[in-house]
């Protein structure tokens, strides 16, 4: 296919004998294989298109988005086990192992007046303006400065400052040279405490940690593999770790709720998601979990 380039098709699935002509050869395949079934479910997948065929998929009845995949960057590496700061030799457990979690659907409203319910039951830490990181991988530098920019510190530091962190965390990193698009959550957080704006940071090692600490102390950094699935919000705001995994993304996580779906900050602009906002499920997070590339970063703020 000639000057062809990445598309990310995002759309209500028909059933077959619905489909429009987009759907049809050479692209069904694609599309079966990615998502098998699911009618009547929004669905992502990508496929390779050319200037022809990009404009056949945007008259389609059924279409939600179609964008670029460029317009859409990631940049996320994790760190390497047995480098500086590795995760299993700095955990968040002492920093957080005195609280407590609240039940699952608490009642929030209790949560205040009881003196037997202290602990809260969900958090959303209020934030800065959204960031877009444009089309460059430097979404390790953005998520470090969303961090910045919320609770408890609430700077005021703009696109400049966070390509700034990223372009010092590709110094800072695990790999040689900065002839490469990414960098990890790692080497962001050691930029924020070389510049003296964290005193330190820890590893959570499960979802509980996560959980806790976004109800009592603060956002947090994640890094995780990304999936098609997560680069368009579904209908009520969350983002799905389905389709094909695409590479690695960071994004800021903000706040929880008393089901402990999380608030997700992503550095996209403010016309991605909802003000730059979606969520996550438990499930989902959890699920994301088991691979070895997930990294959740929490920063020691300065007093």
């Amino acid at each position: 296919m000639a000057d062809a380039e990445r598309y990310l098709v995002t759309c209500r699935k028909l059933p077959y004998e619905e489909r429009d002509v987009a759907h049809a050869s050479p692209f069904m395949d694609t599309y079966e294989e990615v998502h098998p079934g699911q009618v009547g479910m929004q669905v992502t997948y990508s496929v390779d298109l050319d200037e022809e065929w990009a404009e056949r998929f945007g008259q389609t009845s059924n279409l939600i988005d179609l964008q670029k995949i460029s317009d859409y960057p990631l940049g996320f590496f994790p760190a390497e086990e047995g480098l500086d700061n590795p995760v299993d030799q700095h955990p968040l457990t002492p920093y957080i192992e005195e609280v407590e979690l609240p039940a699952l659907g608490a009642n929030i409203e209790l949560a205040g007046n009881d003196p037997q319910l202290r602990a809260p039951v969900e958090r959303y830490w209020r934030l800065g303006p959204p960031l877009n990181q444009g089309q460059e991988g430097a979404c390790t530098g953005f998520s470090a400065t969303n961090f910045l920019n919320a609770e408890p510190i609430m700077g005021r530091f703009n696109n400049d400052y966070a390509f700034e962190v990223y372009k010092r965390a590709k110094q800072l990193d695990e790999w040689a040279g900065e002839d490469y698009d990414g960098s990890s959550v790692n080497a962001a957080c050691k930029v924020l405490r070389e510049r003296g704006l964290i005193r330190e940071y820890a590893w959570a090692q499960n979802f509980d940690e996560i959980h806790k600490w976004l109800l009592y102390k603060g956002g947090i950094m994640l890094g995780m593999d990304w999936y098609e699935g997560m680069y368009r919000p579904d209908v009520q705001g969350y983002v799905r770790p389905t389709g094909r995994l695409t590479g690695g993304h960071a994004i800021f996580c903000r706040g929880v709720t008393k089901w402990a779906s999380l608030r997700l900050f992503n550095s996209w602009g403010d016309d991605w998601g909802n003000h730059g906002r979606c969520w996550l499920s438990k499930a989902d997070c959890v699920w994301l979990m088991r691979s070895p590339h997930f990294r959740a970063a929490a920063a020691v703020q300065i007093a």
